[in-house]
């Protein structure tokens, strides 16, 4: 990309900006006052620095806005998560009159809007709180059970913020970064309480079942059936009373452990039958489970 010169930055900044926040000319300052090049997590340091929970919010709020916009108009360029100037003359003074646009810019959009901007698209939970959450699951993602060993730990908005849900404790819990993933902001369903009322009366929700499990990956477990030789059941770690309530990646771990289960057991090895069905009972104890059927 051919580098602008930097009185073509400053007249950009000056008078074609468009301000639906201040995000633009903060991080052009923070890259004049970097000399040029930071990575994204150096910016989200500039941005806010010391709380983990906002930097990572501003990791993705520069990634989202700033910096596509700004790479459209040619302001900046990005390689390898590291965001540089496009400037090719960014010496002394240029590097003064630009930070003080800049500076001009965010007091203007400031004095329009408020202290209060950056509460705007949402504040990110507190380091306080995200500790009290995860501490409070014992490590263990409320959807599918895997623990904090294993996969990385996010706290989760039960009902998600861009659909009015707040910061407080009842509406966050703990999940895995595979299942926060598959649950994106489309489901509002309270995993670690769901799984509180279910698990004393669900046969595949007891501890003595999952701990005896043939076969585990990410969202979902095997088990040996011990009314039926050679029978293998797979189910969602979470108590999904429905084969369609249960989740794409649920679905997706599914098929992963059938194929597996299929290579391992020797039971399965002259071919099976698969059967998706709710296991028998109320609504409060029934469990989506797949019965793998050897065949005779």
């Amino acid at each position: 990309m051919q580098k602008l010169r930097s009185e073509e930055v400053m007249e950009f900044v000056g008078h074609r900006m468009r301000m639906n926040h201040v995000y633009q000319p903060l991080m052009i300052r923070a890259l004049v006052e970097a000399g040029g090049s930071a990575s994204i997590r150096q910016l989200a340091n500039l941005f806010l620095a010391e709380d983990e929970g906002q930097i990572r919010y501003y990791e993705r709020i520069i990634r989202r806005y700033p910096v596509p916009v700004l790479k459209r108009h040619r302001i900046v360029t990005m390689n390898d998560g590291t965001v540089s100037l496009n400037i090719q003359d960014l010496d002394d003074q240029s590097r003064t009159q630009l930070k003080d646009i800049c500076d001009q810019k965010i007091g203007e959009f400031m004095t329009a809007r408020g202290n209060g901007i950056f509460r705007l698209s949402g504040s990110p939970v507190s380091s306080t709180t995200r500790l009290r959450i995860l501490g409070d699951s014992g490590g263990r993602c409320a959807l599918c059970g895997v623990t904090n060993k294993e996969m990385p730990m996010d706290v989760d908005h039960i009902v998600p913020r861009s659909h009015g849900g707040s910061n407080e404790r009842s509406n966050l819990q703990a999940l895995c970064t595979r299942c926060n993933r598959s649950k994106r902001d489309r489901s509002e369903i309270n995993y670690a309480e769901l799984f509180l009322a279910q698990k004393n009366g669900c046969y595949y929700c007891s501890g003595e079942v999952r701990d005896s499990a043939v076969g585990k990956i990410g969202t979902v477990f095997a088990t040996a059936d011990s009314t039926a030789k050679g029978r293998i059941t797979v189910a969602p770690f979470h108590h999904a009373n429905g084969y369609l309530r249960m989740s794409e990646a649920e679905h997706k771990d599914t098929a992963t452990l059938i194929r597996q289960l299929a290579i391992d057991r020797t039971e399965l090895a002259s071919g099976f039958s698969v059967s998706a069905v709710v296991n028998p009972g109320e609504p409060a104890t029934s469990h989506a489970v797949i019965r793998l059927i050897p065949e005779d």
